[in-house]
């Protein structure tokens, strides 16, 4: 359920019109972005566990972050512009000063996640809806309890108060929606029935009417009254997309600007806009390739965007259902697109991280936002692409700017073997293990150390800085497991043995999860803020040869593909360690292995000579192998997911298409073995690593 919430916030939330700066985070997703009324200021919720408040124009954070201990789901202001309300997975909501950063109210605490808090209209109240099956209306000042909890019997999704603000509507994955009294807390209407989970209601813009959409495939429109249906159910197609069973089918309804019409987004790939009087479609449905993530009408009514899981946004005609605009790319998934106040632009935001702004006229690109950089780029490049650190046979370690390929650095003065290399989040600083036992952090531009080493009593076999930098995770060959203060240089705890030998290991998107594989075969998962173990992937079952070459989270987080020698892939579920998808065999040990941009495809790297692509749902190939000469190294996906690299001791790499493994091009050739090969962030560059 925590992904399926998690595609419900992204897809709801507005996102910050850049003008300026970018507002970056620790390195990892920012999860919501809203104005004020005026425009003047910005609040981001991230899950590096804060929120910010940034001014617009200058886009430079205006206080310290608003801490909570996990990921923030959302943040809005108060209708005012003087406080802002957070909601997080630590089961927690908080009221802060907009302008100091402090908190108002203590935490304000349910038994679950808090998905959404918002102020009511005149700012008095703060309405809260948790997985813990309840919503709750506080005190916003003082953060009291004003009457009893909003019951369901599952948890709530989404929480909204009229525009009156005298009642809330509730989402929950019960298979319901209830109005609720704002005064009493007592159900005003029968609850609002679907067949499965609803994911969103909201009023309409004269408060009479209520609109829902639900797993069962269907939106509704409901009297907010009488609760009593007011159409048939505006329908979409079912199972018209598989792959989605396990996230939301139908994920937003939305009124027009006049409450005349409803748009909805689904996973059959359309979205559709309907009578809301008589529930007949106004108009043909509005096609993606893939799940459409969101809809919304434009502030005049007149224009519809949508944003889609086929890595494109599209602006249409809310009458005809035509396309307005040419598609508008991007390098992933696309979660939202949401007009500006004016209608004259459009943001859209992607599961890469970014922000994009279009003429929402004409759909030209204006210009981007980088919301924050990739903490899980290559260990040769720098998140952005921009930097390149190669390590020669001699043990010559260097940082080149990828488009010139002139050094930016002298040689880093290392004085044993190279055993890790890698960019901090922000690509200014790089990571170096050694087989002498020390790990160093140097200046990127200068190749200067920083601070003092790091150091082991055996050789290093792992480095890698968390996605915010704030903390350095090491692994020597004496299977001690440690964390460090990027700062200082001092242990934060004491250092973790393991009882068997660690083969591989790599950090979660969050930061917070280590995931190692040890000479017994099993893959086991750290808690890095804790330092103890925290998972055994026992169905990870003793392999012919236990070691695991590699292993790669997905772009959420909540899956992972591990590569044994044992010649075989597969992809498993992060937190109950069970088996998704493979076996997926190769004739030889399989050296790498990775997702796609948008989690559905995985791509392998094998010993056999081939890269294959899979789909990472069933495990079954998709396309012909990809042919080499030699040992294939690495394969990687172009950041739009459309092309993929592969590096091989043939001494070549090779770009194939991302979808059927067909070759593009001739190879790109060398005079020694490829290790390694990766895309630049616009998917346009190469860069590759060769005699290592």
């Amino acid at each position: 359920m925590a992904a399926s919430l998690l595609l419900s916030l992204l897809t709801q939330r507005n996102w910050a019109l850049p003008v300026s700066e970018p507002m970056r985070h620790n390195g990892v997703d920012v999860l919501s972005a809203d104005f004020n009324a005026d425009g003047s200021l910005v609040v981001t919720a991230s899950a590096d566990g804060t929120a910010r408040v940034w001014e617009a124009a200058a886009g430079k954070p205006i206080t310290e972050p608003m801490q909570h201990k996990d990921a923030v789901y959302s943040a809005a202001f108060s209708r005012d512009g003087t406080r802002v309300a957070t909601a997080s997975q630590d089961g927690t909501a908080r009221v802060w000063d907009a302008r100091s950063g402090k908190p108002i109210t203590g935490p304000i605490q349910h038994n679950g996640i808090v998905a959404s808090a918002v102020f009511s209209p005149d700012g008095r109240q703060l309405l809260t809806g948790s997985l813990d099956k309840t919503a709750r209306l506080w005190n916003a000042q003082t953060g009291e309890l004003l009457v009893e909890p909003l019951q369901h019997q599952e948890g709530v999704i989404s929480a909204l108060f009229s525009p009156d603000g005298q009642s809330v509507v509730t989402a929950s994955d019960d298979g319901t929606a209830r109005v609720w009294d704002v005064r009493s807390g007592k159900a005003r209407t029968q609850p609002l029935r679907h067949e499965d989970a609803v994911t969103s209601a909201m009023f309409s813009p004269d408060g009479r009417w209520i609109v829902t959409a639900s797993q069962d495939w269907t939106a509704r429109v409901w009297d907010a009254q009488t609760g009593k249906a007011r159409t048939e159910p505006l329908r979409h197609e079912e199972n018209a997309n598989p792959a989605f069973k396990r996230v939301y089918k139908m994920v937003v309804a939305t009124f027009s600007p006049d409450g005349t019409r409803v748009v909805t987004a689904s996973a059959d790939k359309t979205a559709r806009v309907w009578d809301a009087q008589t529930g007949k479609p106004v108009t043909e449905p509005m096609r993606h390739d893939d799940f459409v993530a969101s809809a919304a009408f434009s502030p005049d009514g007149l224009r519809v965007a949508t944003a889609s899981q086929d890595q494109t946004a599209r602006i249409w005609d809310a009458q005809s259902g035509k396309p307005l605009t040419e598609t508008m790319l991007h390098d992933g998934r696309v979660r939202s697109a949401i007009f500006s106040a004016d209608g004259r632009w459009l943001v859209t935001a992607a599961q890469n991280s970014s922000a994009r702004v279009w003429d929402a006229e004409t759909g030209d690109h204006l210009f981007g936002l980088q919301c924050c950089a990739d903490p899980f780029a290559s260990a040769v490049s720098s998140p952005d692409g921009s930097r390149v650190i190669l390590a020669s046979s001699n043990n010559a370690v260097q940082v080149y700017d990828a488009r010139s390929k002139q050094p930016l650095s002298p040689p880093l003065a290392l004085e044993s073997k190279v055993t890790s290399l890698g960019f901090s989040s922000d690509g200014q600083h790089v990571l170096t293990a050694s087989a002498n036992g020390t790990v160093r952090i140097w200046d990127g531009t200068s190749g200067q150390p920083l601070g003092t080493p790091l150091k082991h009593n055996s050789p290093v076999r792992f480095a890698a800085f968390s996605p915010d930098n704030s903390r350095i995770t090491t692994i020597s060959e004496d299977n001690q497991v440690r964390l460090w203060a990027t700062s200082t240089g001092t242990l934060l705890r004491e250092p973790v043995d393991d009882d068997h030998r660690i083969y591989s290991a790599v950090i979660s998107p969050d930061g917070l999860r280590l995931v190692i594989s040890t000479e017994d075969g099993w893959v086991r998962e750290w808690d890095t803020k804790g330092g103890k173990q925290a998972l055994e992937t026992r169905e990870m079952v003793r392999q012919e040869s236990p070691a695991l070459s590699a292993c790669a989270f997905s772009p959420d987080g909540l899956r992972a593909v591990t590569a044994f020698p044992n010649n075989s892939a597969m992809v498993w579920d992060v937190q109950s360690g069970k088996v998704l998808a493979g076996p997926m065999r190769h004739a030889n040990s399989v050296n790498f292995a990775a997702f796609s941009p948008d989690g559905l495809r995985v791509v392998t790297a094998s010993l056999d000579k081939t890269a294959r692509i899979w789909d990472a749902n069933t495990g079954e190939p998709l396309g012909e192998p990809m042919l080499h000469d030699d040992e294939v190294k690495t394969a990687a996906f172009s950041p739009d997911g459309r092309r993929i690299v592969t590096a091989s001791r043939d001494k070549t790499a090779r770009i194939w298409d991302g979808k059927t493994g067909k070759a593009l091009g001739e190879p790109l050739r060398h005079a020694d073995a490829v290790t390694a090969a990766i895309f630049s962030s616009d998917s346009r560059r190469v860069s590759r690593l060769r005699g290592i």
